[in-house]
């Protein structure tokens, strides 16, 4: 499994292009029942959209204002299944995403994971819970390595090579 990081300050902007219909190419996916889904559709984490499909970027934007000292307060995840591995089912990466929030430390603070292609999510998480308390994210890149190893022998999917760490790093 592959894992692409990156932080930023607007959770709703975010939001809108998971949500949305896809630029490059289309956010759609089947489920399991064949339906099919056009735009990200939330499948795990501690907020959910419901009826309201950008409530959980709302509330991510709130839980970043408890604390405005946090700059760059969204921490966004991608994970993408290796093209030779089975497809997951909205059951399993919803497992996955809260394997690596407990794995990461991030499990209590507000986080949505959105669906929007067959092969991949994107886990969206506030560093900022809605008491004020920041989730240090320091060598995040090196901990979701760690995830995404358990992930692939848990679910039996293809082991990707960990990106090489540089020396005096």
């Amino acid at each position: 499994m592959i894992a692409k990081i990156s932080t930023g300050a607007d959770p709703v902007g975010l939001a809108r292009y998971l949500m949305g219909p896809g630029r490059e190419t289309p956010h759609t996916y089947r489920d399991e029942r064949k339906r099919l889904h056009e735009g990200g559709q939330v499948i795990g984490g501690t907020v959910t959209a419901g009826a309201d499909r950008m409530r959980w970027a709302r509330d991510l934007e709130r839980s970043a204002s408890a604390n405005t000292q946090v700059t760059k307060p969204v921490w966004h995840c991608s994970l993408r299944a290796a093209p030779t591995d089975r497809r997951l089912t909205d059951a399993e990466w919803a497992d996955i995403g809260q394997d690596v929030a407990e794995h990461m430390g991030y499990g209590e603070h507000p986080w949505a994971m959105v669906r929007h292609d067959d092969d991949h999510v994107h886990i969206v998480v506030s560093r900022v819970d809605f008491e004020g308390m920041t989730w240090k994210n320091s060598h995040d890149r090196w901990k979701v390595v760690e995830a995404m190893r358990a992930v692939e022998q848990r679910y039996e999917l293809t082991e990707v090579a960990s990106p090489a760490r540089r020396s005096g790093r």
